[in-house]
C-alpha cells in the first residue's frame, strides 16, 4: 500500500571495447526534423555524415566524433544537425524519399508531386521533384528519373553498378545506374537513368 514499486536502477554501461558495437540516440534540435512521418536515412562512407529526410526537410548529421577540431567533444555529446534542403525538394511532397548510393556516396532526394483532385479520392501523378548531391547537401543538381505522369505513389530510388557486359559507366553516373520505381494503383513503373 506504499504506491508502485520502485523500478530497478539502470545498470552501469560496460566500457567501450574495440570491435564491440555501441549505440547512441541523436535527436535533432527543436524546429527541424519534426515532420518525419516517412523518414529515410543515408550515410556517406567517405565524409562520415548521415543524410536524413523528414517531410520537406533534408538534414545533414555530423556525429560527435567527426566534429572539428577532432577530439574536442566527448563521444556522447549531441550531433550537429543542419538543414541542407534544396529549393526544389522542399516545396511540396506526398512521399519524401532519400537514398545514398554506398558506392558513389551520392545522395538522391525525391518528393512525390501528386495531387488529389477536388471531390475525388484518386491521386493523379504529375511527377516527382528530385535532386542529388555529391557533397552532403552543400550543393544540389536537379534530376529527373521517373516517367512523366507515369505514377503517383510509393516511389523509391536505388542505384547499383552496371554488369560488366553493359559498359554504360560515365563521369556523370560514376559507374552506377540509378533506378526509380513507383506505383499507379495496381500498376508499377520503373525507370533507369544512365546520366
Amino acid at each position: 500500500s506504499g504506491g508502485p514499486p520502485t523500478p530497478p536502477p539502470t545498470p552501469t554501461p560496460a566500457p567501450a571495447a574495440p570491435g564491440v558495437p555501441r549505440y547512441y540516440n541523436y535527436a535533432p534540435p527543436a524546429t527541424i526534423g519534426e515532420a518525419s512521418g516517412e523518414p529515410s536515412i543515408g550515410y556517406n562512407l567517405v565524409t562520415k555524415k548521415a543524410m536524413y529526410i523528414a517531410g520537406l526537410q533534408t538534414l545533414r548529421v555530423t556525429f560527435p566524433e567527426n566534429l572539428t577540431p577532432a577530439g574536442s567533444v566527448p563521444a556522447a555529446c549531441d550531433a550537429l544537425w543542419e538543414d541542407v534542403s534544396y529549393i526544389v525538394t522542399k516545396t511540396k511532397s506526398l512521399d519524401p524519399i532519400l537514398f545514398t548510393d554506398q558506392l558513389t556516396n551520392r545522395t538522391f532526394v525525391s518528393q512525390l508531386d501528386s495531387v488529389v483532385p477536388p471531390a475525388s479520392p484518386v491521386l493523379i501523378g504529375l511527377n516527382s521533384l528530385m535532386a542529388y548531391t555529391d557533397d552532403d547537401g552543400a550543393s544540389w543538381t536537379p534530376a529527373q528519373v521517373n516517367p512523366p505522369d507515369g505514377s503517383y505513389d510509393h516511389q523509391t530510388v536505388g542505384a547499383g553498378p552496371y554488369p560488366a557486359s553493359v559498359p554504360l559507366g560515365n563521369p556523370v553516373n560514376k559507374g552506377d545506374a540509378v533506378y526509380y520505381c513507383s506505383q499507379a494503383g495496381v500498376t508499377a513503373f520503373c525507370s533507369r537513368s544512365d546520366d
